[in-house]
């Protein structure tokens, strides 16, 4: 809007000294008639020249709008900034997970499981649900013991009719020994085993 008028502003002047210049001319002539008629469109030209220089100024933003927007915008950017460095923060300073596991107590993610139940050959353990992935296991125990991943909830019956684990195609068994360090893979819908006494750690793989 205030360009348009600048505009309107600038040929409404040019308008202006160019009838101006003519009235004059016609006036000295002898043309007065004419020179009167040139001279009243050069002022009616003034007047809309001087109509759009007060619009112009009037829409034309101010210093102090300029400075606030601006400011606003300087503060919309840092901001962003330290939102986005916080994010950086906070996913750098993330640990992995760790989970301890003590043999023959819940913890955070046991749940007890009994086989052959109400025989002389009961058994009863706890499997433990830990987030399916990749996991560096420490034995932190004093003997050397077997890390077992199984079909979380799921048992099969042998052909002398006894219950055991699933292994599946994602289970097996590692040894671990003391002091020892393995990398145990659990896949999704799968849960580990440790037999008494054992004592192990198992640190998410990033």
């Amino acid at each position: 809007m205030s360009t348009s008028l600048a505009l309107l502003w600038l040929v409404a002047l040019i308008v202006f000294i160019v009838f101006l210049v003519k009235g004059r001319k016609l006036s000295k002539s002898g043309q007065r008639d004419e020179g009167k008629q040139a001279t009243k469109k050069a002022i009616i030209a003034l007047a809309v020249s001087i109509v759009c220089l007060i619009g112009f100024g009037a829409t034309s933003p101010t210093s102090s709008n300029v400075e606030a927007d601006n400011n606003s915008g300087t503060q919309s950017a840092a901001e962003s900034t330290e939102a986005a460095t916080s994010t950086i923060e906070a996913t750098s300073s993330a640990e992995p997970l760790t989970i301890e596991i003590v043999a023959g107590e819940a913890g955070d993610y046991g749940k007890k499981i009994v086989f052959n139940e109400g025989t002389d050959q009961e058994d009863r353990t706890y499997e433990y649900l830990v987030p399916a992935g990749t996991y560096e296991v420490t034995n932190l125990g004093d003997h050397a013991t077997q890390v077992n991943v199984y079909k979380a909830d799921e048992k099969n019956k042998t052909s002398e009719g006894w219950e055991e684990w699933v292994t599946g195609d994602g289970g097996g068994s590692q040894l671990l020994k003391t002091d020892g360090t393995i990398e145990v893979i659990v896949p999704e819908g799968y849960a580990i085993n440790v037999d008494e006494p054992s004592h192990i750690s198992m640190k998410q793989a990033d």
